[in-house]
């Protein structure tokens, strides 16, 4: 088909109404959940502009420089539309369909703001009386359909929809498709590259970009000290509302246990089941020292036991030790090449407990601490250069984490634990930064003590956790289930945070219908591969 046969200054506004109609195919989808056929009809109309392009720039002009300008563009746009048109056939086949629900942005003042919030929902695969199963993803931050999409773990959501409607929410102020996207539209970069990193300079230009960022967001009409965990929780409860339903399971990892304890103590009346991977209870957002001197002497103690780094790693606390000594003093730098000019950046103690304290996040991580030490310790630092550079590149904040946590913040109780730990540990309170001192600096309401006070209630619930997660850790889950006598626990040895807690097992996923459908657990504890990275990962030839 070629429809135009006008010369080639026309293929450019061919171009531009492909592009415009498929970016109108895609922000319109989660907005109004259109019908199967008007998507996959945008989207031939896309396909069909496209292959004219195409083809005209292929059939009707000698010219080759023409051909090429035509070519590219349009093979882009064929492949685009058909990846799209597949995306639309497999949702659909999934059974997914994206909603959106209305709620409050202040759930404590009867005239506050609307907002839309937006959900996915994946139909069950028979008829179930079952009450639909709500995932709530981590951070604070992070979408839930961007977990979906981007995670792995869709095999998971796919399973559990032998058990009910699955329900994919995206928390307020984390997706751009509904109600507020709480990113910064600057950016801001940190000033000095190559001197040592400074906390306090660091603070100061953090806070003046957030602040000036939520400047922004408040001349909008939005009120940022709304977007809490209570709030967040209320949301929770609209929804609920929204599905007609009396009861809801929640399916929640890491911030998202946060919320789904908070929602238990207001709405306990409402919850069937829970399943929480890595437990942050109500008074967790700020993670104490000793947690992470736990996980650092553990990941030491498995190093010395292991054949593919235990012999460059037999004191790896006292290495580390040595490591923070040189850069106290001044004496750590790392060079790299910019350009082909090798420059340097110093590190200071600082940084070197912050990197460290982020790589024993994830157990994969963890697991590469040994080797990056013991490179550091032949001169190599190539292990930290990355870290470095990424520190000290150009930021994009996102407002949501900034007010949630500091709204939840913590006792005075964990403030004093955290300074009683802070010296007798190697690593201090680094895993914090910048909390919570940023919360000084911008306008976020703490919600108290009560907000924190343990959740209770009698319905079951699941806790996973890993024994090599430093973030939230075992101890995490066994202070929650105190106050739930129908709690189980999966411990799943070598696991850290994140994917580990849902993918590093077959048993993980059988465990939770297990759960769901109130069968006995098969497994109370499962064992995974440890396999520490070897020194040459870090060593440069």
């Amino acid at each position: 088909m070629v429809i135009f046969q006008q010369p080639f200054r026309y293929a450019g506004l061919f171009f531009g109404i492909s592009l415009a109609a498929i970016f109108l195919a895609i922000y319109c989808w989660p907005l109004f959940d259109m019908d199967f056929w008007l998507e996959t009809f945008t989207l031939l109309i896309s396909l069909a502009l496209s292959l004219d392009l195409l083809a005209y720039g292929l059939f009707r002009t000698r010219s080759w420089w023409i051909k090429a300008t035509a070519l590219v563009p349009g093979l882009a746009l064929v492949a685009l539309v058909f990846a799209l048109v597949f995306i639309v056939h497999a949702k659909y086949q999934a059974g997914a369909s994206i909603h959106v629900f209305t709620s409050k942005e202040d759930h404590s003042n009867n005239n506050s703001r609307i907002i839309d919030l937006a959900y996915m929902k994946l139909s069950a695969t028979y008829h179930s009386a079952a009450s639909p199963i709500i995932y709530l993803a981590g951070g604070p931050g992070w979408g839930g359909t961007t977990t979906l999409i981007t995670s792995g773990r869709a095999p998971l959501f796919q399973a559990m929809r032998a058990i009910g409607d699955v329900i994919v929410y995206d928390q307020r102020g984390t997706m751009p498709w509904a109600g507020d996207w709480l990113v910064c539209p600057e950016t801001w970069q940190p000033s000095n590259f190559h001197e040592a990193f400074s906390t306090m300079r660091s603070l100061k230009e953090q806070s003046e970009n957030i602040n000036s960022c939520a400047n922004q967001y408040r001349q909008k009409g939005i009120h940022l000290s709304s977007y809490n965990t209570n709030n967040n929780a209320a949301d929770l409860e609209a929804l609920r509302r929204h599905l007609g339903v009396k009861k809801i399971s929640l399916w929640a990892t890491s911030y998202g246990t946060h919320l789904a304890l908070a929602y238990i103590k207001l709405y306990p009346q409402h919850v069937e089941k829970v399943i929480m991977h890595g437990v942050e209870g109500l008074d967790d957002t700020l993670k104490t020292p000793m947690q992470i001197q736990h996980a650092l002497e553990k990941i030491a103690m498995l190093a010395a036991q292991d054949n593919t780094i235990g012999a460059h790693t037999s004191n790896l606390i006292g290495d580390i030790q040595e490591l923070l000594d040189k850069a106290e003093s001044g004496k750590l730098a790392l060079k790299y090449q910019n350009n082909n000019v090798t420059e340097t950046i110093k590190l200071s103690k600082f940084e070197l407990q912050f990197y460290l304290s982020q790589l024993l996040g994830s157990a994969h991580s963890s697991l590469s601490i040994p080797a990056r030490i013991a490179a550091a310790k032949q001169g190599n630092l190539s292990g930290f250069r990355e870290l470095a550079i990424q520190m000290r590149s150009r930021q994009r904040e996102s407002l949501m984490p900034y007010f949630m946590d500091c709204a939840s913040y913590a006792s005075p109780e964990r403030l004093a634990l955290i300074a009683q730990q802070k010296p007798h540990t190697l690593l201090g309170d680094a895993i914090n930064f910048p909390f919570p001192d940023i919360c000084s600096a911008i306008d976020a309401e703490d919600l108290g003590s009560e907000f924190r006070s343990p959740a209770k209630s009698d319905v079951p619930v699941l806790f996973i956790s890993g024994d090599l997660d430093a973030r939230t850790p075992i101890e995490n889950a066994q202070q929650a289930a105190l106050g739930f006598p129908n709690a189980q626990h999966l411990i799943i040895h070598g696991a850290g945070h994140g994917n580990e807690l849902f993918l590093s097992s077959e048993k993980i996923l059988q465990t939770m219908l297990e759960f769901m459908k109130n069968e006995k657990l098969s497994v109370a504890e499962i064992d995974i591969p440890i396999n520490f990275l070897p020194l040459d990962s870090f060593i440069e030839k």
